[in-house]
């Protein structure tokens, strides 16, 4: 009895840390678990270094172990839920599995994707749209976000990543967000640079040149912008705090409404079957911003 005494007094006096509310713990975990599918190479038009269980289903890769960026973000949040199941297996019934394999506007993969007539702005993005997390500025960040980003390239260059920390001018870590960030450190897949292969691996990058100092691998010309267009970054919520169903109703109902702009004085039966057309319309992943995605990490 005296240990169970003296376990409550030290609660009273060092209480547990509250729970996070966000998932970015998860996502951390997650992303140290996919690392370690590194050296698998990397094919714009591939997804996935392995199928991904999914509950009682399984989210099919396209040729393993060969992946691409976005890919591998979708394959870290994926396992980020696996180990968030193992205490909270209702979150299956949170999201269907039909959002993270089908092409359509309200999927997850079509937005995450950047597929033609989404009109999704990235992953940040796509995560508020379907009310599962929030966009922020970079700033903001901590580790386990997501950025998508772009670079002064002479031709479209982007990637698409999970933060890890800020980086100074040095490719020293910075702890919080101040004068000195110059740039930040990130987990994805890419092209093979500085000795690493291609595939699932971290790098450093960093706005305007690289510093000469800095060794590769490296990603270099990222623009610093707040134009979420270019520079999309944000977070995912705690999965308690998810309202997917709620966001997918408001969708639907805003691809209605602009039926009903364009058709006026029709039936209802008619932008009904129009509605559900465009809905489960599959929509082309061979955007023009799909190129950006080619894996290339630019290393001056």
């Amino acid at each position: 009895m005296r240990g169970i005494h003296a376990l409550v007094i030290s609660l009273l006096i060092n209480p547990l840390p509250a729970l996070a509310q966000d998932f970015n713990p998860f996502i951390l975990d997650a992303v140290k678990i996919v690392a370690e599918r590194k050296g698998g190479g990397y094919d714009i038009n591939k997804s996935f270094t392995r199928n991904l269980s999914y509950g009682s289903g399984v989210i099919e890769a396209s040729n393993p172990p060969s992946t691409m960026c976005v890919a591998a973000v979708v394959e870290v949040m994926v396992e980020a839920i696996k180990l968030y199941s193992k205490q909270h297996p209702e979150i299956y019934s949170k999201i269907p599995l039909s959002s993270w394999t089908k092409g359509n506007l309200t999927s997850l993969r079509a937005n995450f994707y950047l597929y033609e007539g989404s009109k999704s702005k990235g992953t940040a993005h796509t995560l508020e749209r379907f009310g599962i997390g929030k966009q922020l500025k970079f700033s903001q960040l901590k580790p386990g976000d997501f950025i998508n980003f772009n670079r002064s390239t002479d031709k479209p260059s982007g990637h698409s990543v999970i933060f890890i920390h800020y980086l100074n001018s040095k490719g020293e870590r910075v702890a919080d967000f101040n004068d000195s960030v110059a740039g930040f450190r990130y987990f994805s897949a890419q092209m093979a640079q500085g000795g690493e292969p291609a595939g699932m691996g971290y790098r450093n990058g960093f706005f305007g040149p690289c510093p000469a100092s800095i060794p590769k691998p490296r990603d270099c010309k990222i623009i610093r912008t707040d134009n979420s267009y270019l520079f999309n970054a944000g977070r995912m919520s705690d999965p308690k705090d998810w309202e997917y169903e709620n966001a997918v109703s408001k969708v639907k109902a805003g691809v209605r409404a602009a039926f009903e702009g364009a058709y006026p004085g029709e039936s209802r039966g008619f932008i009904d079957k129009l509605t559900a057309l465009e809905l489960n319309r599959e929509l082309d992943p061979a955007t023009a911003q799909a190129e950006m995605f080619d894996g290339s990490t630019p290393e001056e």
